[in-house]
């Protein structure tokens, strides 16, 4: 999977819960400028901060899990 697929999943989700950048970073403990790298495809995440994201943009995921 591309870089930018997996960081425009992450957008779209974080958009769809109208959680901006800022209360992402509050919540996630990743930094603003780290998120936006990750949106724009510019960084790929690690798996750790892959599940942290997917922990709060993704919860009904790991309710199967």
């Amino acid at each position: 999977m591309k870089n930018n697929t997996i960081g425009k999943r992450i957008a779209e989700a974080r958009i769809n819960r109208n959680i901006t950048q800022e209360h992402l970073e509050e919540l996630s403990g990743l930094s603003v400028s780290t998120i936006s790298r990750i949106e724009t495809g510019k960084y790929m995440p690690t798996i750790e901060n892959l599940l942290k994201l997917s922990e709060i943009l993704f919860p009904i995921v790991l309710f199967f899990i």
